[in-house]
């Protein structure tokens, strides 16, 4: 049994790893595999299916009412030379409540303990977020290559590309590229307002980032004092941000301070481009620092004290959360 919230295990370890060791041998036709928790558990996972059909078949597999991961082995082409690449796929499904989606990020680092490493990682709520578009196109990214298949050597896909508009502004100090990197616009005004936010003596309580239009290129686009409430005011439905918000955990008397990471992908926000900036994400987060816990979302309902305060104790083990700091 997990010993703590944020830990997950398999309801049938047995099965789920043989399973797993499947999907990962290049000489099995198991080529996917899903798990889903436990009815009335936010840390049992049940298996869910698994299949030989490749991409389409695993997609059928997730519910939009479940919360759901699955591991999915695919061909890359690079050269003429096959390769094997590793899908990670993390589902909320759509019709899954506020308060247990949330619960998911706690369990990032278990869930990769329990399932093991993969070259790409896709967070999905819908069918369209792993279409063979964004997968492949992802799978290209990572890999460089411009040939994919989505389980056989035969069954090759064309390349995808994708148009990067450009904006202009005077606030970036860094050329715009059009390819697959990210880059800060102002760098140091970013540092300096992340640096606000991490004093404790310091109003300044979070602090967003966003893209210049369709670019790669990240910069600051607002600093407050008035927390969640405040910043999402600033998150659009088209547009895609990161955030760190400062709250303070209460636990037996002592006060302690925990940074939450923000991560919204508007509703509006087109699947091909959501598939190109998930590459961001490790320049992203070596940009803004450390956190405790983390809150994907896409409308603001699945963002608020509530439910913030719900990750910072379940990623704690603390009972008693207060935002402001303690008289």
């Amino acid at each position: 049994m997990p010993r703590a919230s944020t830990e997950l295990s398999f309801a049938n370890t047995e099965e789920a790893e043989s399973l797993l060791q499947r999907v990962r041998s290049d000489a099995d036709d198991l080529s996917w595999v899903t798990f889903v928790y436990a009815p009335n558990s936010h840390n049992i996972l049940d298996i869910n299916g698994s299949g030989t059909g490749g991409l389409g078949e695993f997609r059928d597999n997730f519910d939009e009412s479940q919360r759901m991961y699955g591991l999915l082995r695919v061909t890359d082409i690079i050269d003429g030379h096959t390769t094997i690449k590793f899908v990670f796929v993390s589902w909320a499904g759509a019709k899954v409540r506020v308060v247990p989606k949330a619960k998911m990020a706690t369990h990032k680092g278990s869930i990769v303990n329990l399932i093991g490493q993969a070259h790409i990682t896709l967070d999905a709520s819908e069918a369209s977020d792993i279409s063979d578009d964004v997968v492949m196109t992802r799978v290209t990214d990572a890999s460089g290559s411009g040939s994919r298949v989505l389980d056989k050597p035969d069954q090759t896909r064309a390349a995808v590309t994708v148009n990067k508009a450009s904006t202009s502004s005077a606030r970036p100090s860094v050329p715009k590229e059009s390819n697959a990197e990210v880059s800060f616009g102002n760098p140091d005004e970013g540092k300096a307002a992340i640096k606000q936010v991490r004093n404790n003596d310091d109003p300044t309580d979070w602090v967003l980032f966003g893209y210049e239009g369709q670019s790669n290129v990240i910069q600051l686009v607002a600093t407050g004092n008035g927390g969640i409430e405040e910043m999402k005011q600033q998150l659009k439905p088209d547009t895609i941000n990161y955030g760190i918000v400062r709250v303070y955990d209460c636990y037996d008397g002592h006060t302690t301070t925990k940074f939450v990471l923000i991560l919204w992908v508007g509703e509006n926000v087109k699947i091909m481009r959501k598939a190109r900036i998930t590459t961001h994400k490790g320049a992203v987060l070596e940009f803004l620092g450390q956190y405790h816990t983390d809150i994907p979302c896409s409308n603001h309902d699945e963002v608020n004290q509530e439910i913030i305060m719900t990750a910072v104790q379940d990623a704690s083990g603390t009972a008693v959360h207060v935002k402001d700091k303690a008289e």
